[in-house]
């Protein structure tokens, strides 16, 4: 009782030295609320999911990464550049446009899979990070279509690989075969 009484009282010079800034960041909150049909993220998601697609067989496959010298990369750019729609500020979203629906359902069911597989407590630090791929999937530049992200997260699926496959109460072999001594005196 008496250490919540403490931490009550220390937080309260807290509020006090940092009234500005916590009221500033409540004001920005209201007003970014009141002004959601403006956010340039919610247009871009709503384009690239709705709007991009040139044929129904890219909902599935998606439209590919854009190299800059394609007339893609320059559609790309263009919308970068006039609109602010950038495909890595939309998370999944962005994904979805480039590589397809069968990207997301991987990406997913990867992610799914390794949050729910009882892993030893010598590797539970590998939920923990694909916690964290998984949260900023929906707000940034999912971490599976990024190549640097791509070599990091086939380490950790190989490591949860490798500890599936030791065997950690090794059984003593009854029937071992004996080394045979070959070598004879002369």
């Amino acid at each position: 009782m008496a250490i919540f009484f403490i931490i009550a009282l220390s937080v309260i010079p807290l509020l006090f030295a940092f009234q500005e800034v916590i009221t500033s960041m409540f004001e920005v909150s209201v007003m970014q609320s009141e002004e959601a049909e403006d956010n340039v993220r919610l247009k871009a998601a709503r384009f690239f999911m709705v709007d991009f697609f040139p044929n129904s067989f890219s909902y599935i496959t998606g439209n590919g990464a854009p190299g800059n010298n394609s007339e893609y990369g320059r559609q790309i750019r263009y919308y970068m550049e006039n609109y602010g729609f950038f495909q890595s500020d939309i998370g999944m979203i962005g994904e979805y446009s480039m590589y397809g629906i069968l990207f997301l359902l991987a990406e997913m069911t990867i992610l799914i899979k390794t949050l729910f597989i009882k892993l030893p407590d010598d590797i539970k630090f590998v939920r923990y990070i694909f916690i964290g791929v998984l949260m900023m999937s929906f707000t940034g530049g999912g971490g599976f279509s990024e190549a640097e992200n791509v070599v990091n997260i086939c380490l950790l699926l190989y490591l949860i690989d490798a500890y599936k496959t030791i065997d950690r109460n090794p059984k003593p072999l009854d029937n071992a075969i004996k080394p045979v001594n070959t070598h004879t005196s002369i």
